[in-house]
């Protein structure tokens, strides 16, 4: 007997974890039942469209480069991505720009989603409650039989792709394919810059001192201070408070994003007053 209520009360809170991850946006607008960590690919009904909810993976872009026509017809790509691998997003990203697909988000457009394929989009949207949100660069290597993640902008990250031949020719093909596409799309890459020196002062010593924060969110004025072209109608939180309050629709802690300024961003890093003056006795 109480084997079996463990077992029901570990499916009943499966179940509830499950029921709290909210419904893709982009799926709920063309009424499939599908939550913002599916990852799927789907000819829309409407001709020359095409919807990516989920990862950015090598077979969900090998599934979008075969479905989107050419670069005669009309074309649009909608998306909800929280991101993924930066090689398939890069490559995505140039076959958007070079085929002239409008890009739509729906939802999320965070990570490698936000740093390409959004930002190098000639024609591009966000419809109502989307987020658009970059963060370190994660680069992807396999170890064995996994598909291992390091941060780049972390010194203990960076030294281990360097101390192997594999990876250090894999990382620098990859940054030198990011430098290219940047330079052909026109993106600067000072709030990137930002972002990055933020997450490199969260060391151990000073983690402590600074928020987690795993996305910063931006506003179209700091996508164009960017270099971003190309915006049709685009909808961005208004204030802090509401980009909680839209992070938390799509599935995020709210405590994990930040909406604001470079300055502000950094500040977060920084020590309180308080914390200044016990440092001194």
């Amino acid at each position: 007997m109480k084997m079996c209520l463990s077992a029901c009360l570990l499916l009943l809170l499966q179940h509830a974890a499950m029921a709290a991850i909210p419904q893709s946006p982009l799926a709920a607008r063309f009424s499939w039942p599908l939550r913002v960590d599916s990852n799927a690919v789907f000819k829309l009904p409407e001709q020359s469209m095409i919807a990516l909810i989920g990862e950015i993976t090598p077979d969900s872009v090998d599934s979008l480069t075969r479905i989107l026509p050419g670069a005669s017809a009309p074309t649009t790509l909608y998306i909800d991505s929280g991101g993924g691998d930066m090689r398939s997003a890069l490559r995505l990203a140039n076959f958007v720009r070079d085929h002239d697909i409008r890009v739509v988000v729906v939802g999320r457009c965070f990570s490698a989603c936000a740093h390409y394929v959004f930002s190098g989009a000639r024609r591009k949207e966000a419809t109502p409650g989307s987020l658009i949100g970059i963060h370190s660069k994660r680069f992807y290597y396999q170890d064995g039989d996994k598909i291992l993640a390091l941060n780049t902008s972390v010194d203990k990250d960076r030294a281990k792709i360097m101390a192997e031949p594999v990876s250090r020719r894999q990382y620098g093909e990859l940054l030198r394919l990011e430098r290219e596409f940047y330079a052909k799309a026109g993106i600067a890459s000072g709030y990137h810059d930002a972002y990055a020196a933020f997450d490199a002062a969260r060391s151990p010593v000073q983690a402590a001192n600074c928020r987690n924060v795993d996305l910063w969110i931006l506003s179209r004025s700091q996508l164009e201070a960017m270099g971003v072209k190309g915006f049709g109608a685009f909808w961005a939180p208004a204030s802090a408070a509401e980009a909680r309050s839209t992070a938390v629709k799509l599935g995020m802690p709210e405590n994990r994003i930040f909406f604001g300024s470079p300055t502000e961003l950094a500040a977060l890093c920084k020590p309180t007053l308080m914390e200044r003056l016990r440092a001194w006795f």
